[in-house]
């Protein structure tokens, strides 16, 4: 029996288009909300890529041991894997067996162009214009299309050179989704009917997706997005234990996953072995973060602090 039928595979696969999105566009809400109430968008976007540069290159140096030993294994040389692994964490994020880095290196360049276009003046909706124009570029050189042109062919095949997977990353998606975040929090209280919204973006998803189409990451995070925010959930001081337990799942993940198939050699053959390995590593990862974030409020362990936030 395969790990996946064909329907199974579509539906996760659906699933998966889901998650990141959301956490491009509440970080995009989030930091407009910090402008809408502080002002000072210049100095909050400053604050904000030093802070994300900084977890980037801190959770790179915790996956630097794990990248380490996947180097060792290829059959690349040692000049061939440094040279692969400055290129992957310049310019795409994932270094071996660290993907989840991706989602900051993203974010850090979506900001930044945030930044940059915010120096010379390009308001909120027009950087959402540029957002829309760079992701249908993405999209077009994820589908390799050539018109017949040399300068596009090449244009193609130096973003892929670079970027590798160039429809996932800061300039092509998540610029898009960082301003999709910050234009709801903008324009929230014209949204009148939030949840109806959310429903009919989260269909045109499903419509993008099966026929391959720009846009899916778009549909997908900002009507996930609409759909929770029509919902008024009370506070509770769990939450944001919750917050803090979810962002070190999912940083940690890729470790505890690498010890779970090295300790028990899993054979991802059938399904049973597949929600085996899943609930042995959210296990494991959900112990993990709960030991560190009682630890981190420690004076001996007040440093973890600085890989959260």
């Amino acid at each position: 029996m395969n790990a996946f039928s064909p329907l199974h595979y579509t539906f996760l696969n659906l699933l998966f288009k889901i998650p990141v999105p959301v956490f491009f566009v509440v970080s995009g809400f989030l930091l407009q909300n910090k402008i809408e109430k502080e002002g000072q968008e210049q100095k909050l976007l400053k604050n904000s890529i030093s802070k994300i540069l900084r977890l980037y290159l801190l959770w790179t140096l915790v996956y630097l041991p794990l990248s380490i030993i996947v180097y060792c294994h290829d059959k690349e040389t040692i000049k061939e894997n440094i040279y692969n692994y400055f290129h992957l964490f310049f310019f795409v994020g994932e270094t071996k067996f660290a993907w989840p880095l991706w989602y900051i290196h993203s974010l850090l360049f979506a900001l930044i162009l945030n930044f940059i276009s915010l120096k010379i003046k390009i308001p909120l909706f027009g950087r959402l214009m540029i957002a829309l124009l760079l992701s249908i570029v993405g999209y077009l050189i994820g589908l390799g299309l050539d018109f017949d042109s040399r300068m596009f062919h090449e244009f193609i095949r130096i973003n892929k050179l670079i970027f590798v997977n160039p429809s996932r990353n800061g300039i092509y998606e998540g610029f898009l989704l960082i301003c999709t975040g910050m234009v709801i929090r903008k324009y929230l209280i014209y949204i009148r009917h939030p949840r109806l919204l959310g429903i009919l973006s989260l269909f045109v998803f499903f419509l993008l997706f099966q026929y391959k189409l720009p846009f899916v990451s778009l549909m997908a995070g900002g009507g996930m997005f609409l759909f929770a925010i029509s919902f008024q959930f009370k506070e509770y001081d769990i939450f944001p234990k919750l917050r803090i337990h979810s962002m070190l799942i999912y940083f940690l993940h890729m470790y505890v996953l690498y010890f779970v198939f090295e300790v028990f050699n899993f054979e991802l053959k059938t399904n049973l072995f597949w929600i085996i390995t899943w609930l042995m590593s959210f296990s494991l990862t959900w112990i993990i973060s709960i030991i560190i974030d009682n630890l981190r409020k420690r004076r001996p362990f007040g440093w973890f602090n600085y890989f959260l936030a």
